[in-house]
């Protein structure tokens, strides 16, 4: 949508509602009451820019931090959304090659029996290498890894990686515990989730008791 002659910033906060009010409302299709959701990013000339597709641009990056904030939300460009945008596709970019170059790694987390004072278990936590950032936690990462569907490829290295751990520890004479590890919704949904996880096992000979799948109460939501 091109606004002319805007006379204030009201009108473009004006039509924007008027626009998500309205996409709001639930129309009817097949007897079935559905619903959409908008996300609005807003670009305005001269100051986001002085041509057609610098200004298309601005308001598209606008429209993916609207997104990212929540449902029927609009947001107007800014500077810092475009850096914060660029650094956002550059961790993307630089995630997609992070398998092939031995970046992703385990921690594993104890857990413990508060009767016996045991470890009854270990909880296999994701890291990333990062050649530039140092290491990078999940929360930095995972949810635009699931955007862009790299979650799948990621949760099969790490299903891999914990049963050729355990596999080694075994080997080594420790005893086997069972060890946790997260499933998004990404991997939930991937009909190739169940052969992953049998040739894992498989290969490396683990016992299916010996690992624990955790899913979170977003997989239930989404």
């Amino acid at each position: 949508i091109v606004l002319n002659s805007i006379e204030h910033m009201d009108n473009v906060l004006q039509v924007a509602q008027r626009i998500t009010e309205a996409l709001a409302q639930p129309f009817e299709i097949d007897q079935q009451a559905v619903r959409v959701t908008s996300s609005i990013g807003i670009s305005l000339f001269p100051n986001d820019g002085e041509d057609e597709e610098t200004l298309f641009k601005n308001a598209d990056m606008a429209m993916y931090h609207a997104k990212g904030t929540g449902k029927n939300n609009f947001q107007f460009f800014t500077a810092r959304i475009n850096q914060t945008i660029v650094n956002r596709l550059t961790l993307e970019r630089n995630l997609r090659t992070a398998l092939d170059r031995d970046q992703l790694f385990l921690q594993y987390q104890p857990k413990f029996d508060l009767a016996s004072g045991q470890i009854s278990g270990l909880e296999a936590l994701l890291r990333w290498r990062h050649p530039t950032r140092g290491i990078v936690g999940p929360a930095d990462f995972i949810t635009f890894a699931e955007e862009c569907g790299f979650i799948v490829p990621i949760g099969e290295w790490v299903i891999h990686t914990v049963c050729q751990q355990q596999r080694a520890w075994q080997d080594a004479g420790l005893p086997a515990v069972r060890i946790a590890l997260n499933l998004s919704v990404r991997q939930i949904r991937d009909h190739n989730l169940l052969a992953s996880i049998q040739h894992s096992l498989a290969e490396t000979g683990i016992a299916p008791q010996q690992l624990e799948l955790e899913i979170t109460e977003t997989v239930f939501t989404a």
